[in-house]
């Protein structure tokens, strides 16, 4: 997992051939081409979606786990809670892996929490459960899926 500022991104593009593009596009700033559904923006390699809620979020309680693509998510105004726990730690199985959402659920409590704050990211790998909870307000990001075999 990477925590951090959007302006220190350029840190973290070596680690991923597809990381460059990501954070090229989230630097922009445009959310024009995006929408509450994931869409492609280099073919099935980049993927994004803009999230916009009003109001303090409801916890889900459930750990997300994905396989195929790494999540880098951008905070645009508001904030989000998250919660983090390691994979190998992620026991309780609420819902087994689903190739079409790249998803699976756990119901273990993060281990740890950590809260976001516009103009901030988290890059969470495979590897990396996690949980949001926006907080009160206006809270808006942009959730990038970056491929893992680019």
């Amino acid at each position: 997992m990477i925590i951090d500022r959007l302006e220190n991104a350029g840190r973290y593009t070596s680690l991923h051939p597809g990381f460059a593009a990501a954070f090229e596009f989230l630097k922009r700033g445009d959310t024009s081409a995006l929408g509450a559904e994931e869409r492609d923006l280099d073919g099935a390699h980049l993927r994004g979606k803009l999230i916009s809620v009003e109001g303090p979020g409801r916890a889900s309680g459930k750990m997300e786990l994905h396989r195929k693509y790494i999540d880098i998510q951008c905070l645009v105004a508001g904030t989000d809670d998250v919660g983090w726990r390691s994979r190998g730690e992620c026991r309780k199985v609420d819902m087994p892996y689903d190739a079409t959402k790249d998803a699976e659920l756990f119901s273990d409590e993060p281990a740890i929490r950590f809260t976001l704050v516009a103009g901030m990211f988290a890059v969470m790998f495979p590897d990396d459960g996690h949980a949001h909870v926006p907080g009160p307000g206006q809270h808006r990001k942009i959730v990038m899926k970056v491929a893992v075999e680019w």
